[in-house]
């Protein structure tokens, strides 16, 4: 069943015409936006690599990944507290779909303008409420916000407070947030490729974790500056938390995780729009 599962996905990313996951960079740790539902202190415990991801080392990583992989900026922290995030997204726009989901801090106002022509997939900004996420606001932070409602077409806004039933636990990390156990065979909903783990964060340092949930780094799968982006998927960490997501009680991180949904067991593929880069 493992080696099924395994085949499909490698034929499906080598077709390369149909958008079947996305890879989440975390362009620099710690994350400063303090935000009350993301486990920080859990994350800069257990992280001890590169703060700063390089653009040279995005450069290298983006050639290994394949271009029907959506390319997200967000993973752990605000992506823009990089000062070459700009850099990143215009390279990676050369050859992937781009996602940005963003509160703003450390954008400014000339990188809107190098950015607003960018196709993206998705462009979600986070504004500050009076609860997850309480910032102060300058004159300068209104008027990059400003500039991005105005020259980013798809734009989405969105505060937490207003979409408390949407938040999570991360996997039980938030203690004020009710917990879940999900019991059976399991994948993840939010995953574009439903029988494999394709959704994956990439760290500062080049290592790669299992998802967004993963805040105590308990799942690494790899490091892209040492391996293809194929054999992530090959990895120990990955064939073990498949097996256990194939069980019915076996404890892994997605038991604990709203995201985690019964798995079809047929190992059919999840209908997607076909990809074309413009």
């Amino acid at each position: 069943m493992l080696k099924l599962v395994r085949g499909k996905f490698h034929k499906e990313v080598n077709k390369g015409t149909r958008l079947i996951g996305e890879f989440e960079i975390t362009t620099k740790l710690p994350c400063p936006n303090n935000c009350t539902v993301c486990p920080q202190a859990k994350l800069t415990e257990a992280y001890k690599g590169e703060k700063i991801l390089s653009l040279e080392n995005f450069k290298k990583i983006i050639k290994k990944i394949p271009t029907n992989i959506r390319i997200g900026f967000a993973g752990f922290s605000e992506p823009f507290i990089n000062k070459n995030c700009v850099e990143m997204i215009v390279e990676a726009n050369k050859t992937h779909e781009v996602a940005v989901y963003t509160t703003a801090v450390g954008m400014t106002l000339e990188d809107v303008q190098k950015i607003k022509d960018i196709k993206f997939e998705i462009f979600m900004l986070h504004l500050p409420d009076d609860k997850y996420f309480t910032l102060k606001k300058t004159e300068a932070y209104d008027k990059v916000i400003s500039s991005l409602k105005a020259e980013i077409p798809n734009l989405k806004t969105m505060r937490m407070a207003d979409k408390e039933k949407s938040l999570t636990s991360r996997s039980g990390l938030i203690s004020f947030m009710p917990s879940v156990w999900k019991t059976g065979p399991i994948t993840c909903r939010s995953a574009f490729y439903p029988n494999k783990f394709n959704r994956n964060v990439m760290l500062p340092n080049c290592d790669v974790l299992l998802c967004c949930m993963d805040y105590g780094l308990e799942h690494q799968i790899g490091n892209l500056l040492e391996i293809e982006y194929e054999s992530l998927f090959t990895s120990d960490i990955h064939d073990k938390v498949l097996k256990a997501s194939l069980t019915e009680e076996e404890c892994f991180i997605c038991r604990k995780c709203e995201y985690a949904t019964l798995r079809n067991l047929g190992f059919r593929y999840r209908p997607q729009k076909e990809y074309q880069k413009m």
